[in-house]
This record gives C-alpha cells, sequence and structure tokens, in this order.
C-alpha cells in the first residue's frame, strides 16, 4: 500500500510539472528616435471673410532630409490666396527648421473640418541608426536587433500627415471645440444649418438667472477652498469623482447659458460666455 501511494505521488507531480506553463514578461519594442518636430496650425483663429495665415514649422533633429515636398490639400469653403498648394524644399539641414506658410479665407461655414498637409521626404537611415544605439546602448541585445531591422525596413522616403481642424461660423470662429457643442457630421439630411447644436438641460434650473446663481454659488465655493492648498489637495484626493463632477456640473451651465442666449440672438453674451469658458 505504502509503494501504491508513493508511485502514485510520485505521477501526480510528474503530471504537475508538466502542465505548468511559464510566462515571461515582454518589454515592448523599443522606438524609432524622433528626428524631427512640426506644428501645423493657424496663427490666429480664423474668421469668417478674413484673411487668416496657417503656418508649418518643421524642425530637424538628426539627418539631413533631402527632396521636401508639401502638398495642401484644403475643405470645401476655404480659399487660397497666394502661396502654392504644392511646396518644395532641396534641403534641411541637422538641427535647422524652416517654415512655410498660407494665406487662406474662409468662404462659407466650416464646422469641423480638417486642412490637411503631407510632407515627403528622404529618410535619415544612417542617421537614425547611428543615434538608437547610441541611445539604447544599455538595452537588450535582441530588443535593439529588432529596432535596427524595423529601421532597416522603412522606405528611402517617407510621408508624414498633419492635421488642423477648422470651426468657423459666419458668428464666430473658434480655436477650439468640444465634439459636445458641433458634430457637422451628424447633421440630419433635412437640416439646412451646417451649425448643429446640442442643449443641455439641468431639470432644477429652468431660468437663466437660477444657472446664474449656481454658476455664482459654485464660484465662490472654488474660490473660497482654492486658497488652501491642502484643502483643495484633500477633497481631490479623497473624493476624486465628486470634484470633477463638480467641475463638470459648471461647465454644463455655462454651456446651457450660451446656448439660451443664442436662442435669443444675443449673440454678444454668447460670445463672452465662451470666451470665459470654453476657450479657457
Amino acid at each position: 500500500m505504502i509503494e501504491v501511494i508513493k508511485h502514485f505521488l510520485i505521477i501526480s507531480i510528474v503530471i504537475c510539472s508538466i502542465n505548468v506553463k511559464v510566462y515571461f514578461a515582454i518589454k515592448p519594442g523599443l522606438p524609432i528616435p524622433t528626428w524631427y518636430k512640426a506644428k501645423f496650425s493657424p496663427i490666429k483663429t480664423p474668421e469668417f471673410g478674413k484673411k487668416f495665415r496657417l503656418k508649418f514649422e518643421l524642425q530637424n533633429l538628426l539627418g539631413d532630409l533631402q527632396d521636401i515636398e508639401l502638398k495642401l490639400l484644403l475643405p470645401e469653403g476655404i480659399k487660397n490666396l497666394n502661396n502654392p498648394l504644392f511646396n518644395s524644399k532641396k534641403v534641411l539641414r541637422k538641427a535647422d527648421s524652416h517654415t512655410w506658410h498660407w494665406d487662406l479665407v474662409i468662404e462659407r461655414e466650416v464646422l469641423g473640418k480638417s486642412i490637411q498637409l503631407k510632407v515627403s521626404s528622404s529618410f535619415p537611415r544612417e542617421e537614425i541608426t547611428r543615434f538608437a544605439l547610441g541611445q539604447y546602448d544599455k538595452e537588450p541585445s535582441h530588443q535593439k536587433t529588432q529596432l535596427i531591422n524595423k529601421i532597416e525596413n522603412i522606405k528611402e522616403r517617407v510621408d508624414l500627415h498633419f492635421q488642423t481642424t477648422v470651426y468657423c461660423s459666419k458668428i464666430e470662429g473658434f480655436p477650439k471645440v468640444p465634439d459636445l457643442i458641433f458634430k457637422d457630421n451628424w447633421k440630419p439630411n433635412n437640416f439646412q444649418s451646417p451649425l448643429v447644436m446640442y442643449q443641455y438641460k439641468n431639470p432644477r434650473l429652468t431660468q437663466r438667472d437660477q444657472i446664474l446663481k449656481q454658476i455664482k454659488e459654485f464660484e465662490d465655493y472654488y474660490a473660497k477652498i482654492s486658497k488652501n492648498d491642502s484643502s483643495i489637495n484633500k477633497f481631490k484626493a479623497l473624493r476624486p469623482a465628486a470634484y470633477l463632477r463638480m467641475l463638470e456640473d459648471n461647465f454644463y451651465n455655462y454651456y446651457a447659458l450660451a446656448i439660451d442666449y443664442f436662442k435669443e440672438k444675443d449673440y454678444q453674451n454668447c460670445h463672452l460666455v465662451v470666451i470665459k469658458k470654453f476657450q479657457e
């Protein structure tokens, strides 16, 4: 009987050993070093019917960029006034930067449409490989090999894509607008205006003076607790959900107020509300 038990235990240990799965943590692949910096945006907020300047700045961080080509794509409603939509530059040396610009005008309402820019240039493979080997000198050899292979597989020329979104109605232009307020591609087919507003209503606040009172009470309270850093930090730490909800409720009160002014065609006060809250 003792022998049977002993053999049973040995067999059990062998079976358990066979079924054990060993999992190893795999470190994510090493990223290709950044070889450029870029900024693509209007210099100031576009306004309906007025000329505005769009700027693209490219800074070269590593090897020379050869035969740079730019192609600007404009949505309907935005017109190019002077500089060609196609541009080029023979070479951009390491550590140098270059700026291109276009003067544009908005001829019809544009809400949530993108100006797109395609930039093609040579890929500085040797310089990026050299920099990567230095940057990741202490990383595992198999990961460095994977990265070098990834760099080697990139084509001689690369395409970089940039875009900037434009919101401009006949009343106002906006540098950045939450999707909650404008969403042009959600527009019903029978809706004539390109502007779609999603109205927010707090059932407890039906009058404008109630909304204003709620906003004032919140801002007085928030200003009071913000005077003491330890108090506000304690509030954030102990009740993070309540803190975020408090800020969100106040944001939507501003939104309801702006909509109320807009519906009554009081565009000046609507504009002031938007400037105060939505563009903070």
